[in-house]
């Protein structure tokens, strides 16, 4: 395990929309049946409701919303969907046959295979794939994306659905089938839906990574041994391998890392190169989408870039962030065999075995990140270290800046940690910890034996 692979525990993309308000009501929401093993649980944004996926001991399946049971079928696939109004959707299937329920009952068709359902960031709309599969693997016309209750054209083969940040577009990778002939076997070509238009053909693309504000999409394309950057339909940057694009936080600039040539890796801001190193890491973009920093190296020092600013070199880095403020960088550093974190120009003690990308409070000033010590995980704020624990999932500051809470296990239980205080130990946390606007409570989702609850602590002074 590297020493940044947990990053992505702590680092969550913020969505554009207005998030749901989260409840702060403690309330048991669903108690599972004994003959019942509860899977895929998941809890609404808003705290309110439960859905899980349950598994009879005679091998059935049903989704049950709070304490209603969904009709029961051979196989449930995994993939809850959370729509606007509490309501569910998700896979079901009986005789070999797939459909999606929606809200306790069927929509639509069947088919041979059925994607899982997507709703659109406003919960208003729904998008998946089907297949008929009744062509085999010749059929040009096998499969369509399902977009709000319309059917899209027939393509050899359709990707998942990836919807814009206004809800209004949707963009999916296909595969087009070409009739076979005398000197050529059918074969296929790749492109990129956005909404009904088809984009150019090539022989790979990579899913289309959307905008966080409005409906920008930016994707790879593969011809040969050349990939180009394809951002709103039109190709900014061609090279022998690519990095997935990074857009900044406004929706209006892309950055990814490229190479043209072994042995030497280019940072693209906006299809220009800003620098060139033996190695780059993806880009971090900072809140006004005028800053990046992203990992570097040359020979055997590794750094960190800030814009075209070099930072201390070090044996090893990870990834860095960029503080909300935009002024201060955060990153995992390596000295010998050691990890430790550096905070602008202060430098963390050389104590760890493993760390993750810090995560920086929102007054940016302080930092919270999950490290490995004496091989037993901890929390780190700043420079104070928590209790020793088995494993580790998701931290959050408060508004004000001034108190972290986490989930971790210990002792084969999960807790919710406010202030490196443990609180009441359960089964299973489901969610990451939610605070309220005054920072004085944590609210989440978790399981005790067969209950499924909303939970709110109060943080202490």
């Amino acid at each position: 395990m590297s020493a940044f692979a947990l990053a992505s525990l702590l680092v969550a993309a913020a969505l554009p929309q207005a998030k749901p308000k989260v409840s702060f009501e403690e309330k048991s929401l669903a108690i599972v049946d004994d003959d019942v093993t509860p899977k895929d649980i998941t809890f609404s944004p808003d705290g309110k409701n439960v859905a899980y996926r349950g598994i009879r001991t005679n091998g059935r399946m049903f989704v049950a919303v709070n304490k209603q049971k969904g009709p029961e079928y051979e196989n449930v696939s995994e993939g809850i969907s959370w729509g606007s109004g509490g309501k569910v959707a998700y896979r079901a299937a009986n005789g070999g046959q797939w459909q999606i329920v929606v809200g306790g009952a069927p929509m639509g068709g069947s088919y041979q295979t059925v994607g899982k359902p997507v709703y659109s960031p406003d919960g208003s709309k729904m998008a998946f794939e089907v297949s008929r599969g009744v062509g085999g693997a010749n059929d040009s016309k096998g499969w369509c994306m399902m977009v709000a209750g319309q059917k899209g054209p027939d393509f050899a083969a359709c990707g998942p659905p990836v919807w814009a940040a206004d809800s209004q577009l949707v963009a999916y990778t296909v595969r087009i089938g070409k009739a076979g002939t005398a000197q050529r076997a059918f074969y296929t070509t790749h492109a990129v839906v956005i909404g009904t238009k088809v984009g150019p053909e090539s022989e790979e693309v990579s899913t289309p990574l959307m905008a966080p504000v409005g409906h920008g999409v930016a994707y790879r394309s593969r011809d040969g041994e050349t990939w180009s950057m394809v951002v709103d339909g039109k190709t900014v940057f061609q090279a022998t391998d690519m990095g997935e694009p990074f857009w900044s936080p406004d929706g209006k600039r892309v950055a990814f890392k490229a190479s043209k040539e072994i042995g030497k890796w280019m940072m693209v801001v906006d299809g220009k190169v800003m620098a060139t190193h033996s190695l780059v890491g993806d880009p971090d973009w900072s809140n006004d989408s005028k800053k990046i920093a992203f990992m570097a190296q040359d020979g055997a020092e590794a750094f960190v870039m800030l814009g075209d600013q070099k930072l201390a070199t070090f044996p090893g880095v990870g990834t860095p962030v960029i503080s909300p403020d935009g002024i201060t960088v955060a990153f995992p550093a390596r000295e010998t065999t050691k990890w430790m974190v550096v905070v602008g120009d202060k430098r963390g003690a050389p104590d760890y075995e493993i760390l993750n990308t810090p995560l920086f409070s929102p007054d940016g000033k302080r930092v919270a990140y999950f490290a490995m010590w004496k091989f037993k995980w901890i929390m780190v704020i700043d420079d104070a270290k928590s209790e020793m624990l088995d494993q580790v999932g998701h931290v959050a500051w408060n508004p004000q800046s001034t108190k972290a809470a986490w989930t971790a296990a210990k002792d084969g239980k999960w807790y919710m940690i406010v202030q490196y205080r443990r609180n009441e130990a359960f089964d299973e946390i489901v969610t990451p910890p939610h605070w309220n606007a005054e920072g004085t409570k944590v609210a989440f989702g978790a399981r005790k034996g067969a209950d499924l609850s909303w939970r709110v602590i109060t943080a202490p002074e």
